[in-house]
């Protein structure tokens, strides 16, 4: 006989599940709700088709990432997906319903959510020499890894990718998309004239980007260019959301890429896109939002609407930003060049060697030149359009008071290699990870 103490702020989590056979039923609902992975499960369990069952459970939760504000409704969409995979039946589903329902009414207070968030990154090989210089190191001097993860997705065909994420590997997270069947049809690079952007990989990097909650499971996801950095230390709250806790679309009037209001068949008034600004904030469930609303309007597949509005010049940040400002307004605010307010942004596509150093001194006071220390404009520009920003100094002073504050429950250990960073880069001293002749080392 056995018995386990469990603690008031647990009572959520007790509930045994009926449907399942009553040798695992205990197990199971350790598994789900602790996401444990129960070590003496081969000890436990001497049924082999019982035995095969659970060790696919285990994978799927460990696998699953749910989404959701509230401890109910994330363990709703669990057991509403362990019933959709046939682990559970659905009385079980009712039953969790009925008991965090009962749980409710008695006023019973759930453990609080803890938000994810992640930086994601779509490149290739090819990209290596932009990450090196600028985007890698400044993940470095200007995130926190213990709140905010960085994903870099690759192409799965490509062994090139295949070392370079190896070595990412050492200290980021890496996943790899698939080149899908009908790339030939999907992807033109016919969007620009411009060689940069007028090749196929361009136009895979874009349409990925609409995919992106596929590759990362998280409340929201900031997408950056390979060619970006971030100049400032990334709050993990107030670089994001504006004032009234919506997160900030920054954008200018006038749109430069004439088919994204062919993608949505609607007027687009602003570009989010020529501000250059990023990482790019959305919320996880705002991918998918955004190609089922494409699919209705165009009744077709998104894929079928993405190889006819991608011909010509489009901004997947342009379209996805529209579609969010239109439709998620209680999610997200928009905040133009001409608002006196102003907006917080803490890294660029682009960008120079100067706005990192200006970073490095008003984040932990390293490599300051000159004023330096009394730059108010690094963090309210939009690349070079006319911002009209008031109460500049009040907005950056509050902006690093909040960071001050934040870098206080940093690790030190976490700190002390932020501020290395930030030292070395300036000094020219850093030295990549990852580097052309380190990757095709790396045997497969």
């Amino acid at each position: 006989m056995k018995a386990t103490l469990h603690l008031h702020p647990a009572l959520w989590a007790l509930l045994l599940p009926v449907t399942v056979d009553r040798r695992v039923s205990d197990i199971w609902r350790s598994c789900i709700m602790q996401v444990n992975g129960h070590s003496s499960i081969d000890d436990v369990i001497d049924d082999d088709e019982l035995h095969h069952k659970s060790v696919q459970l285990i994978k799927f939760l460990n696998e699953w990432s749910g989404i959701g504000d509230t401890v109910p409704k994330r363990v709703e969409a669990l057991y509403t997906a362990l019933y959709e995979r046939g682990y559970l039946e659905i009385a079980d589903v009712e039953l969790i319903l009925l008991w965090l329902n009962e749980l409710i009414q008695a006023g019973y207070k759930f453990p609080q959510i803890i938000s994810k968030f992640t930086v994601a990154v779509r490149t290739y090989t090819g990209d290596l020499h932009k990450l090196n210089d600028r985007l890698l190191p400044s993940f470095g001097m200007f995130v926190d890894r213990a709140v905010t993860d960085i994903l870099f997705v690759l192409d799965d065909e490509s062994d090139a990718d295949h070392k370079l994420g190896d070595c990412l590997k050492q200290n980021f997270s890496v996943t790899y998309e698939a080149l899908p069947t009908q790339w030939k049809t999907l992807f033109h690079g016919t969007a620009s004239t411009h060689p940069k952007y007028a090749r196929i990989g361009y136009d895979r990097q874009q349409w990925s980007t609409f995919y992106m909650d596929k590759q990362v499971h998280s409340d929201y996801i900031g997408v950056i260019d390979s060619d970006g950095m971030l100049f400032s230390m990334m709050h993990p709250v107030h670089s994001m959301f504006s004032s009234d806790g919506r997160i900030m679309l920054k954008g200018i009037l006038g749109d430069h890429n004439f088919n994204d209001k062919v993608a949505l068949k609607a007027d687009s008034e602003i570009d989010f896109m020529w501000v250059n600004r990023m990482p790019m904030w959305y919320r996880y469930e705002t991918f998918q939002f955004v190609r089922n609303h494409i699919s209705r309007i165009w009744n077709t597949s998104f894929d079928d609407a993405f190889a006819e509005f991608s011909k010509s010049l489009y901004s997947q940040f342009n379209i996805m930003s529209s579609y969010a400002s239109k439709f998620e307004g209680k999610h997200y605010r928009v905040i133009l060049n001409t608002d006196t307010n102003g907006a917080i942004s803490v890294g660029s596509n682009g960008g120079v060697p100067t706005d990192i150093r200006i970073g490095c001194c008003r984040s932990f006071d390293i490599g300051c030149v000159g004023s330096d220390r009394n730059n108010d404009d690094h963090l309210l520009t939009y690349g070079t359009n006319a911002v009209n920003a008031v109460n500049r100094t009040v907005t950056t002073e509050a902006y690093y008071k909040n960071v001050y504050a934040y870098l206080k429950q940093v690790r030190p250990d976490a700190l002390a290699r932020m501020k290395e960073t930030c030292d070395l880069y300036l000094k020219g001293q850093w030295k990549p990870l990852c580097t052309v002749d380190s990757i095709a080392k790396i045997k497969q």
